[in-house]
C-alpha cells in the first residue's frame, strides 16, 4: 500500500510539473471561456506598488465578491473552507522545479464564497470562487483585485492535503498544486 501511495504521488508531481510549464507557455494566449470573469479580474484592482491589498480595499471588495459567488454556488464545501491552505508544492508543465515556487503563498476560502490569497503575512489577492461539488469537484478562482487571471481546477483531497489539477478553462491545464491545511499564515524565513 505504501508503494502504491509513493507511485501515485510521484506520478502526480511529474504530471503537475508538465502542467505548470504549459501554463507558462500559454499565458499570453486568449481563451474563449474568459467571458465575464476576465473582465472582472482587473476592473476593481486596488493593489499598491508592493503588491499588498490594504484592509480597507479588502472590506470594499469582499461584499461584491460574496454577491458574485452566491450567484454561482449552491453550497460551500466545509472541507475546503475550514482553515486556510498553504501552497506546499507545484508541478509546472514541462518544468521540474527544484524548490517550491510558491513558497510562503496561502489561500483562504471563506464560507461566503469569497477568498483571500497572499504571501506570508500580506494579502495580495481577493475575489470569489465557484465550487461545483457535483461536477468532479471543480473549483474556479475569480480574482477581483490583485489577481492575474481566473483559474479552473479539479480537486482531490483527503482533508489535510488538497491537490489542485488545472483544467483547460482559463489556461490552467498542465498545472498541479499541492495545498496543505494550516491554521495561520506562513511565517517568513528568518535571516
Amino acid at each position: 500500500m505504501k508503494f502504491l501511495t509513493i507511485v501515485l504521488y510521484t506520478g502526480f508531481f511529474m504530471a503537475s510539473l508538465t502542467l505548470i510549464h504549459c501554463k507558462n507557455d500559454h499565458q499570453g494566449g486568449q481563451n474563449s471561456n474568459t467571458n465575464i470573469e476576465s473582465a472582472e479580474t482587473n476592473t476593481n484592482s486596488k493593489v499598491n506598488n508592493s503588491g499588498v491589498i490594504h484592509s480597507d480595499d479588502i472590506q470594499r471588495i469582499l461584499p461584491e465578491a460574496q454577491s458574485k459567488g452566491k450567484e454561482h454556488n449552491d453550497h460551500a464545501w466545509a472541507m475546503v473552507t475550514a482553515d486556510m491552505w498553504h501552497y506546499d508544492f507545484a508541478i509546472m508543465p514541462d518544468t521540474t522545479p527544484k524548490k517550491n515556487v510558491f513558497e510562503g503563498d496561502w489561500i483562504d476560502f471563506k464560507d461566503d464564497y469569497t477568498y483571500l490569497k497572499g504571501h506570508y503575512q500580506d494579502t495580495t489577492e481577493a475575489g470569489y470562487y465557484i465550487f461545483d461539488f457535483d461536477n468532479d469537484k471543480r473549483l474556479e478562482i475569480i480574482p477581483l483585485s490583485g489577481g492575474e487571471s481566473a483559474s479552473s481546477w479539479r480537486l482531490l483531497t483527503n482533508g489535510e492535503v488538497t491537490i489542485m489539477i488545472g483544467t483547460a478553462k482559463y489556461n490552467s491545464k498542465g498545472w498541479q498544486i499541492k495545498l496543505v491545511r494550516a491554521h495561520t499564515k506562513p511565517s517568513a524565513p528568518k535571516g
